[in-house]
């Protein structure tokens, strides 16, 4: 977690009370290169620039996270490969396996695939306002990984595209 950028939004008061009590994030970002963040929160605005994922990372729980847990990590790279599809449409199952395999091995990678980079940025986020270790990362990115794989063997080269799309809000 990133405490200087939890305590900015705090101060420009982007965590809202949700109806369960919880709060809640009601904040635009906008990327631009290398991790630069641009964040909206009513009238407040800012620019940040994320760390980078190998200095975010929580040290590593005993025990690992339940499912609901992980559906934060799990809904960030879902919607990031989303975003990405829907501005490339080019891009296939085979690509997007690609370079899960790649952030399998090594989230905190430097990579040339812009899929990679796009999954990284949202990961780079999630990671500044929430706990996770580096394993618990590269759970949750296998898990993508190994849904990617099945659905592009049960429905073509396009099966987790297809999926994600009519399945993951964002």
């Amino acid at each position: 977690m990133d405490k200087e950028f939890a305590d900015l939004l705090e101060s420009a008061g982007a965590w809202k009370k949700a109806h369960s009590g919880t709060r809640e994030l009601s904040a635009a970002f906008s990327f631009a290169e290398d991790g630069l963040v641009r964040v909206e929160a009513g009238k407040h605005s800012f620019t940040y620039r994320l760390k980078p994922l190998s200095a975010l990372y929580a040290t590593v729980r005993s025990g690992g996270r339940s499912l609901d847990e992980q559906l934060p990590l799990l809904h960030t790279i879902e919607a990031a490969i989303k975003r990405f599809y829907l501005a490339r449409r080019e891009l296939t199952d085979a690509g997007v396996i690609r370079a899960l395999d790649q952030l399998s091995l090594k989230p905190e990678t430097q990579s040339q695939d812009p899929l990679v980079t796009a999954i990284s940025l949202d990961l780079r986020l999630q990671l500044s306002l929430g706990e996770y270790s580096r394993e618990e990362v590269r759970s949750a990115v296998r898990r993508v990984l190994r849904s990617a794989e099945r659905h592009k063997a049960l429905a073509g080269q396009r099966g987790y595209l297809d999926f994600i799309c009519q399945h993951v809000p964002g």
